[in-house]
């Protein structure tokens, strides 16, 4: 509990210094996940995409909190407090990861507890986030809109980019494509780490299904990786 909650804080402080910019200045400053459930493949294909590459508008230049005309800054583009956050950031996603670890039994990790326990305490760091992300946005519309949210605003708030590419079979399965992912960025590049892979994208699967719970959206989030750092993330939308 003590670590969601710094990760959330965190975050928070993030967000209200770039509320704070905004105010001042009129701009912005291997599968794993579903519980250890096996999901079909999304088999999406090329006439599917929603959105890829930078062609995009985030949903925050939008909305009432931003002056009109202003556009948030471009992804990527980061001043020394955001660089020292996302500093901070990976140092304590490491540290959970290998306490989680450590602190397990063997069967707990032969059993996939260990995935199961990261990926709970990135659901409740989702929900706490996305409270705060859509506290001023506009309604949103239906469940892509949501969806782009999440791939756009939320991702770029939490990883410093967007989502490089969003797929739909628009039957309730999307694919989301990081191609630089950074919590597997600092790792090797290639095939002979995949296998650690898994532990590193817990958090996350959890972080997106705790954002979209709070958005009344029942999901299960699976992982893919086949050359890091480029990830894949699988959102099956379960309806109610």
């Amino acid at each position: 509990m003590r670590l969601t909650a710094r990760i959330t804080l965190l975050y928070t402080s993030k967000e209200l210094r770039r509320r704070k910019w905004t105010v001042e200045n009129g701009s912005d400053g291997p599968r794993v996940g579903g519980r250890g459930r096996s999901v079909p493949s999304a088999g999406l294909s090329a006439g599917d995409l929603v959105f890829g590459g930078r062609d995009w508008e985030p949903r925050c230049a939008r909305s009432p909190c931003s002056p009109a005309g202003h556009r948030a800054p471009a992804p990527g583009r980061m001043n020394k407090q955001e660089m020292a956050d996302e500093a901070l950031f990976l140092l304590l996603h490491n540290e959970i990861v290998t306490c989680v670890y450590k602190s397990a039994e063997q069967g707990e990790v032969e059993n996939g507890r260990c995935i199961t326990k990261l990926e709970n305490m990135g659901f409740r760091v989702g929900q706490g986030l996305i409270e705060r992300f859509t506290k001023d946005t506009a309604r949103f519309k239906d469940e892509l809109d949501i969806m782009k949210f999440v791939c756009k605003d939320f991702w770029t708030t939490v990883f410093k980019k967007q989502i490089d590419n969003l797929r739909t079979n628009h039957q309730g399965i999307y694919v989301l494509q990081d191609n630089k992912f950074r919590l597997l960025s600092q790792m090797s590049m290639g095939k002979q780490y995949l296998s650690h892979a898994p532990k590193y994208l817990a958090f996350t699967c959890g972080l997106i299904r705790g954002g979209l719970s709070n958005l009344g959206i029942k999901s299960i989030v699976t992982a893919e990786v086949s050359i890091m750092p480029a990830c894949k993330f699988q959102v099956m939308i379960q309806k109610m």
